[in-house]
C-alpha cells in the first residue's frame, strides 16, 4: 500500500517490485506469467489509481491473477 497521493507509475512500480519478489524467473514461462500479471494490473490501476494506491499489492496481484485465470474482463 502506498499512502498519500500516488501516480499510476508509482503504483505500477510498487506492484512490479512485488511481482519480481514473488516470481523467480527460472524459465520463460514464469517470466511471461509475471509480465501478463503486470499488464493486467496496469489496466486495473488505470481504471482507478486512487483506489489501488490505497490497497495492498497482494490484493491487486490476486485480482489480476483471478481475472487472467478465469478469462474475465
Amino acid at each position: 500500500m502506498i499512502t498519500g497521493i500516488s501516480t499510476k507509475a508509482e503504483v505500477l512500480d510498487h506492484f512490479t517490485s512485488y511481482i519480481e519478489k514473488q516470481y523467480s524467473y527460472h524459465d520463460e514461462d514464469e517470466y511471461l506469467v509475471a509480465q501478463l500479471l503486470i499488464a493486467k494490473a496496469e489496466e486495473l490501476i488505470s481504471d482507478d489509481v486512487d483506489y489501488w494506491a490505497n490497497e495492498s499489492v497482494k490484493k491487486l496481484h490476486n485480482l489480476a491473477r483471478d481475472i487472467l485465470s478465469n478469462g474475465n474482463q
